[in-house]
């Protein structure tokens, strides 16, 4: 599932039918928690679990290293579901209970009798009971962890959901395989990028946006974080292109004029 383009610049939380609403968070939630119970390093681990694949939680979880994943067989890791393995250990279902609890707007506990997530905001029933507001049920677990993903500016094929390209022939599809293969592996061994880190973008954006500045900033969800950082690239590169026409001309009639605009999240 695809989030639309209006709640990731909004703050409206995108509700998924009979299950919850999921916020993008605001920056201050874990960058300004003058109690220090929520900071950044928390926000990566629950994000990071929302991501989680297959080898990362047998090393995690199950103790077990990246070498014995390794010489573990295709069958196998094609087998491994993240759903089953995050609802097969009490630690994983903490961390994913805790993740789910920062990003849902309702409260979130797993329910053992029901073997699932539940939400709930706190209202309880004539026998004092916590009235359900919501389920996670097994067949949409990827959904919410792709939705949540979204709503915190990382937007792939895996979180939206897209359907694989359709190949003309094996040799093609196989061909492809190797690609993406050779370009996770090359990915895995980058270091990561501390420039596109969120702390650098805020100080980055803080001291050269012609508004937003250490008072206001954090009142900025994560999403709309990102969108005001390419919104800056965007203009950066429109400047540019301004001054070359205004010096140089335009006698190929390329320059386009509305590039300051451009719809930028397809």
């Amino acid at each position: 599932m695809q989030v639309g383009h209006e709640y990731l610049v909004g703050t409206t939380p995108f509700a998924l039918h009979e299950i919850g609403a999921i916020r993008s968070p605001k920056l201050k939630t874990f960058m300004c928690d003058e109690r220090g119970v929520m900071n950044y390093d928390i926000y990566k681990i629950y994000l990071s679990t929302i991501l989680m694949e297959p080898k990362s939680f047998h090393i995690i979880f199950n103790g077990q290293t990246a070498e014995w994943w390794d010489e573990q067989s295709d069958d196998f890791k094609k087998s491994q579901d993240m759903t089953a393995l995050a609802l097969s250990n009490p630690n994983s279902i903490r961390a994913y209970e805790e993740a789910f609890d920062f990003f849902f707007i309702d409260k979130v506990k797993y329910s053992e009798e029901h073997e699932l997530f539940i939400t709930f905001n706190g209202e309880t029933d004539e026998s004092d009971n916590l009235i359900v507001t919501g389920r996670i049920p097994k067949e949409n677990f990827k959904e919410v962890c792709g939705v949540i993903a979204q709503l915190n500016g990382i937007i792939t094929d895996e979180t939206t959901g897209a359907s694989k390209p359709k190949f003309k022939n094996k040799k093609a599809e196989e061909l492809m395989a190797k690609i993406q293969k050779g370009q996770e592996e090359r990915s895995k061994a980058k270091k990561e990028d501390k420039n596109l880190a969120l702390p650098n973008l805020i100080s980055a954006i803080a001291s050269n946006h012609n508004s937003l500045n250490y008072t206001n900033i954090y009142e900025l969800t994560v999403t709309q974080l990102y969108d005001v950082f390419k919104r800056m690239q965007n203009a950066i590169a429109f400047n540019m292109n301004c001054t070359g026409v205004s010096v140089w001309g335009d006698s190929e009639g390329k320059f386009k004029y509305d590039g300051w605009f451009k719809y930028m999240n397809d």
